[in-house]
């Protein structure tokens, strides 16, 4: 796998692309289009957006068989690779969760207990606006759900070796969304579990797999594919529900986000300035999380008189700037801190279990 300044640098350019375009988005016609006149742009279906989310799916499904390497086929693998995957997704979270609520109570607005309760686990629970997609105090948390769904997947066959966790995950999947076409499902949390948007993961699962094994597509094929993630995008119409997150929402946000994973992922690609776009990367999980909040924040003491372009470009530095400095100052730390503390802990009591002490 190529790598540039010790990361692999097509996925830290993933990352950072699809991360930008949800901030940008959101905080364009979430926040700045609301601004007098507006920025005049056309708000369209949010493709973009849904697209850079798919994005990350497929990312995620290729950099877990990349970076498990060393597990598969480990004793303590699934209980080790669980407890990365938690230090790793939910601190972050619950502290973006908590400035979130820092925010609407310096607001003067009210929080609601059982909302930010249930956000925090990460439960989807029924509303009157329920579709499918988790609703989450921290809107965009609601992808974090199914990260956690195809982590127990795949962490399930990691004891097997790397076969069996791509096996597992990709079976478990398909068999839950099979169950949910055939069911009618009566909770929140079913109903989530059970969308075809999780599908979109077994595209990262495949890159991952093709790639480990030495091969690569032809340059000519991956050119192919970023003209036609293009030509999908405009091509395929929007579903009727985003928030319903069927088998039409996987196709319309995920052809797209696997076709232009294939272009990036399908082989060896040089990636210019690698060490910035590292860096943008390693910001992304932060940025991703931080600019509800931050622009939420900027929107109520940013002089709103200057207009719409101006508040935009302003909230997006903030947020780009506090992302680096999160990532930098307190998610890398604390992670390192808590993989040190609970991963050693559970390394040193697996010796002591094989020593009979």
């Amino acid at each position: 796998m190529d790598r540039q300044e010790g990361k692999i640098a097509a996925i830290q350019l993933l990352r950072a692309v699809a991360a930008g375009v949800v901030a940008v988005h959101h905080t364009a016609f979430a926040y700045a289009d609301h601004i007098g006149a507006g920025l005049g742009l056309g708000r369209g279906n949010g493709q973009a957006g849904q697209v850079a989310v798919a994005l990350f799916f497929v990312v995620s499904g290729y950099i877990m068989v990349v970076s498990s390497r060393r597990l598969f086929a480990a004793p303590s693998a699934s209980r080790v690779f669980w407890t990365r995957r938690c230090i790793r997704i939910l601190p972050p979270y619950w502290l973006a969760t908590g400035l979130l609520v820092a925010v609407l109570l310096f607001l003067g607005r009210e929080v609601d207990g059982p909302m930010l309760a249930s956000s925090l686990a990460l439960l989807p629970t029924m509303s009157p606006d329920f579709a499918g997609r988790p609703e989450f105090l921290l809107w965009p948390g609601w992808t974090l759900f199914y990260e956690m769904i195809f982590y127990l997947l795949f962490g399930l066959g990691l004891r097997w070796g790397r076969g069996a966790a791509i096996g597992t995950a990709a079976t478990g999947i398909a068999g839950l969304v099979v169950v949910g076409a055939v069911i009618t499902m009566q909770s929140g949390f079913t109903v989530a579990v059970t969308r075809p948007v999780l599908l979109i993961f077994l595209v990262g699962l495949g890159l991952a797999a093709l790639r480990e094994r030495g091969r690569s597509l032809a340059p000519a094929l991956r050119w192919a594919a970023l003209t036609l993630g293009v030509m999908a995008m405009v091509a395929i119409p929007a579903p009727a529900s985003v928030s319903a997150m069927g088998f039409h929402y996987a196709i319309w946000a995920g052809l797209p986000a696997a076709l232009f994973a294939v272009a990036v992922l399908g082989g060896p690609l040089h990636v210019p300035y690698a060490a910035y776009v590292n860096r943008l990367g390693d910001a992304s999980y932060a940025l991703y999380l931080l600019h509800v909040p931050l622009a939420m924040l900027a929107i109520s003491l940013f002089p709103l008189r200057l207009g719409a372009w101006p508040f935009l470009i302003f909230t997006v530095i903030l947020a780009y700037a506090a992302s680096m400095a999160a990532f930098r100052y307190v998610e890398r730390p604390l992670t390192r801190w808590l993989n040190a503390r609970i991963i050693g802990d559970l390394h040193r009591d697996r010796l002591l279990q094989e020593s009979g002490v």
